[in-house]
């Protein structure tokens, strides 16, 4: 009897520990006073682009939408010239190339519009859905491989479908004969949603002492304002994966977790980007280069 309660001293003591943990987060959440975010993030900033160039000028193309395990018939609208690139960057974990055509500011809260370059063999996070926003997506290169509501199909080049809000779906490239063969599509979420590349740019673009080996943000309290920020709920796993997560959105609501977020786009979001300098009086858009520059290199 003594030999057993020896064995189980440990497992006991780990136990406790958590739940100790968990009270002290959970007294930090309920302690702070709550404000709910906003799922549309916007920035305000003088450098819009024309109205010739956004949402007025559109084609109209057919698409699929999966819901409720049946396919029906809807339509999407892309702009038929697409706008300038504001900026670029890539994705930490995935090594994706996001191209950010319109935001928020850009299209009176109505879309957000991206170009996404995905490597052969990308894989997104695990089975998740979107609170907020629909994905309208169209394939202008390569394959796209996505799960939508248990359903499987591939989208090719000209093809367009929708990842209704909501509802559970993944998305993959495939291997290809030429590893240099890439998938691009122009990504739309509506109404707009700025967070959802907000979170993967600043995740980017924060230095490598930030970071563990395997790309994940080190800070528990940073990891958990970019989950919330990006608005993508990841579904499954074990309970206690379920409960961490859950904590996150909470940590992020918090005043403190605002707080947290604003500082984060002042260090790691550059918004200024070359194309837009070149249109920029007044010599305004050079000192912002000159900033940016500076704020890369001390990353």
């Amino acid at each position: 009897m003594k030999a057993t309660t020896t064995m189980n001293s440990p497992l006991l003591l780990v136990l406790l520990s958590l739940f100790l943990w968990m009270g002290v987060i959970v007294s930090l959440v309920s302690s702070e006073e709550t404000t709910p975010l906003s799922g549309a993030v916007s920035f305000e900033d003088d450098d819009s682009p024309d109205s010739d160039t956004t949402a007025s000028d559109s084609a109209t193309v057919s698409a699929t939408t999966i819901e409720s395990n049946s396919l029906e018939s809807t339509v999407i609208t892309f702009p038929s010239v697409l706008p300038p690139i504001k900026r670029s960057f890539v994705g930490a974990l995935m090594h994706e190339t996001f191209h950010v055509l319109e935001e928020c500011v850009d299209t009176q809260n109505e879309y957000t519009l991206l170009q996404v370059v995905a490597p052969p063999n990308t894989t997104t996070v695990p089975s998740h859905h979107h609170e907020g926003y629909d994905e309208y997506i169209k394939v202008l290169e390569g394959v796209f491989h996505t799960t939508i509501g248990g359903v499987n199909r591939s989208f090719t080049e000209g093809e367009s479908f929708v990842f209704p809000r909501e509802v559970s779906h993944v998305w993959w490239t495939g291997p290809t004969d030429d590893d240099a063969d890439t998938t691009t599509i122009l990504l739309k979420l509506q109404p707009c949603h700025d967070g959802f590349h907000e979170s993967i740019e600043m995740h980017a673009n924060m230095p490598v002492g930030w970071k563990q080996h395997d790309g994940l943000v080190k800070d528990f309290f940073t990891t958990a304002v970019l989950y919330n920020l990006g608005g993508t709920i990841i579904e499954g796993g074990p309970w206690y994966e379920q409960l961490l997560l859950w904590i996150f959105r909470r940590l992020a609501q918090t005043n403190k977790g605002q707080r947290m977020r604003d500082d984060l786009r002042q260090q790691f979001l550059y918004h200024q980007s070359s194309s837009e300098t070149e249109t920029t009086t007044g010599g305004e858009g050079e000192i912002n280069n000159i900033f940016h520059d500076s704020k890369k290199e001390e990353l």
